[in-house]
């Protein structure tokens, strides 16, 4: 069974002194692995994880407060360009910075505030692909991308079903 305490600690919204702003996110986990589950002793499936969408939203949201890794260092082979008419010459190193990306107020409106329906898909539509990248994007990205969220979306227990409704 899905044990909203099987999220691991390094994604979990309240292990980094969230506590109070994530309380209602809580509450709405909680209410939606109740209506997948009800009071079933079933264990969960892949399916049921499916159904899950604003615990995936609230792990989505943890990511991007808290990137795995803050910053992405590439070499670029050939001279680039930027917009601004900055030229970067062939054989530098760029660092990119998720953290710095993941707080901009143009792509986040109040990029502080702990807030899953950022990814809503509405809130999605317009966003650049590359306005999201706790494991990185693109042809280099890191292989496990998703392993986090799906670790953290299904069960690794099957024990008492009714704890999820009081562990947190």
């Amino acid at each position: 069974m899905l044990y909203v305490s099987t999220i691991p600690p390094r994604f979990h919204p309240t292990s980094r002194g969230h506590e109070t702003q994530t309380d209602p996110c809580k509450d709405k986990v909680l209410q939606e692995l109740d209506e997948i589950f009800g009071d079933s002793d079933r264990p969960a499936t892949f399916n049921d994880t499916l159904n899950m969408k604003y615990l995936e939203r609230v792990i989505l949201e943890t990511l991007r407060m808290f990137p795995p890794v803050p910053m992405i260092g590439r070499l670029i082979k050939e001279e680039v360009k930027l917009p601004s008419g900055y030229i970067l010459p062939a054989e530098t190193t760029v660092v990119i910075a998720q953290l710095q990306i993941h707080k901009r107020p143009e792509i986040y409106p109040n990029p502080e505030e702990f807030n899953p329906d950022n990814f809503l898909p509405e809130n999605m539509n317009n966003r650049h692909y590359y306005a999201y990248i706790p494991f990185s994007a693109g042809p280099r990205s890191c292989v496990g991308t998703s392993f986090p969220v799906v670790e953290s979306l299904y069960p690794s227990g099957v024990e008492n079903p009714r704890r999820r409704r009081t562990s947190f």
